[in-house]
């Protein structure tokens, strides 16, 4: 019987997958010991041929079909396949340094948690400016706010949730395995699930993945659209919002929507507003030129303001959206298929 199970969900990850499947043959943890399990929702890519060549040299490595596209019924389907007594859930868009699965059993065994999981460091997807600009927004605190497995932490520390996540496989016995209906999110609504029924997340500082992340403004917004929409959808489903730090990108939003009836209506309101816009346009800016200077880059001066502004404002749309439709509309999810993380 393997140590662990890798659960691996991708779909059309040419570009990456052939990478971390060589970081996961070159683990200080044995591969022999391990169960991968590339969970691919029918890519139309070279995906599947990077797959099928690395598991011809390592047989603990398996392409498993995902019919279904979707993250939530790759995690599900490959918890019901696991062979193991641990399962660890990782993602394709990222890298896995030589101590990743060894410190992650480890941690597991040693904090007696129900999920550990460590730092994420967001890469670019290339040298360009905006590439390097979203790298450093989703690191940020303007960016993403108290989300520690994004900005750091000095120890070990108990969260709400932590990036792919390491469980004992009775977890998903205890409290049931992931809600398909959430394309996205589905891992905070099943944390917001283990929390709910007493149990612990920890994250582990000294075990870091690398993420690279969406190369264009574009891709970034729809990312963080679907991000927004599917959190009203965890709310509901929970019974309380998983963390309150949700709240503020779609508070932004209906900031600059209400400007035209508050200055109609309640012109102190509206000056207060404003206000509060320009000093959040300054604050950006002057992120922007530290970034610019760190990167010796000055195009961050105008593309990191650019980027935090992409992930809030989408967010905060698909946010509202998603309150329209699944909390008034009462609709149950589902649609805008997504086969990686």
């Amino acid at each position: 019987m393997p140590s662990a199970t890798l659960i691996i969900p991708c779909r059309n990850e040419e570009r990456y997958i052939g990478r971390l499947l060589d970081d996961l043959i070159a683990q200080q943890h044995p591969i022999s010991d391990l169960e991968v399990l590339v969970m691919d929702g029918m890519s139309t890519d070279g995906t599947r041929a990077e797959v099928i060549k690395r598991s011809a040299a390592v047989p603990q490595i398996r392409l498993v079909d995902n019919a279904q596209h979707t993250v939530p019924y790759a995690l599900n389907s490959g918890i019901g396949m696991a062979q193991a007594p641990v399962v660890m859930i990782l993602g394709a868009h990222s890298t896995y340094p030589p101590n990743y699965v060894s410190d992650l059993l480890k941690a597991l065994q040693e904090t007696g948690a129900n999920n550990v999981g460590g730092l994420l460091e967001t890469l670019p997807a290339d040298d360009t400016p905006v590439s390097v600009a979203i790298a450093e927004a989703m690191s940020s605190r303007i960016g993403v706010g108290n989300a520690h497995f994004r900005t750091g932490a000095d120890a070990p520390m108990e969260v709400d949730t932590v990036p792919f996540g390491c469980y004992p496989k009775s977890v998903f016995g205890r409290i049931g395995l992931f809600d398909v209906t959430l394309t996205r999110n589905q891992d905070d609504e099943l944390n917001g699930r283990l929390k709910k029924a007493g149990g612990r997340i920890v994250l582990i500082p000294t075990v870091k993945a690398g993420y690279y992340a969406r190369s264009s403004f574009g891709q970034l917004w729809r990312m963080y659209r679907q991000y927004g929409l599917y959190k009203p959808l965890v709310n509901v489903r929970l019974g309380f919002p998983a963390t309150w730090r949700q709240l503020v990108p779609p508070a932004l939003v209906v900031a600059i929507l209400s400007l035209p009836i508050k200055f109609m209506l309640f012109k102190p309101l509206f000056g207060a507003t404003a206000l509060g816009l320009v000093l959040y346009m300054g604050l950006l800016i002057v992120s922007g030129q530290a970034a610019a200077l760190q990167r010796q880059m000055p195009s961050l001066t105008l593309y990191f303001p650019l980027a935090v502004m992409s992930m809030h404002l989408s967010y905060g749309t698909g946010y509202l959206e998603g309150l329209v439709r699944f909390v008034l509309m009462r609709q149950q999810g589902g649609g805008d298929m997504k086969g990686s993380r």
